[in-house]
Formats: C-alpha cells, sequence, structure tokens
C-alpha cells in the first residue's frame, strides 16, 4: 500500500470533485450507461485536475 502525502490526499479529493462536476454535467450516474466518449472524458476530467493540482502543489512546495 502507498502511504500517499497530504499533497496527493488533496490532489485525490479535487480529482473527486472534477469528476463529479463531469457526471453533473452529462447528468448521468449509471457508469454502464457511459458511452466510450463520455467514460474518457470522465477519466481525462479527473486526471488532469489531479495532476493539476500536484503541480501546483509541489511548485510551492516540493517532495524532495
Amino acid at each position: 500500500m502507498i502511504n500517499w502525502n497530504h499533497h496527493q490526499i488533496e490532489a485525490m479529493a479535487t480529482a473527486s470533485q472534477a469528476g463529479g462536476e463531469y457526471v453533473e454535467l452529462i447528468g448521468k450516474t449509471d457508469l454502464a450507461t457511459f458511452t466510450e466518449h463520455e467514460w474518457s472524458s470522465l477519466i481525462r476530467a479527473i486526471v488532469i485536475a489531479f495532476q493539476d493540482h500536484l503541480g501546483a502543489a509541489y511548485a510551492v512546495d516540493p517532495p524532495f
């Protein structure tokens, strides 16, 4: 198991919120009904939000 630091935990919360916003935007909650485009858009929103948060956090407080 990975021991996440506080920046990674905050990034996960940010990514979760971005995913939730996308789901609300398209008005679907049943992942089984997502089209391929909707599914890839959801993943993209989550990954980009996670990366953006970590990039900003590590620019101020590097992990090393």
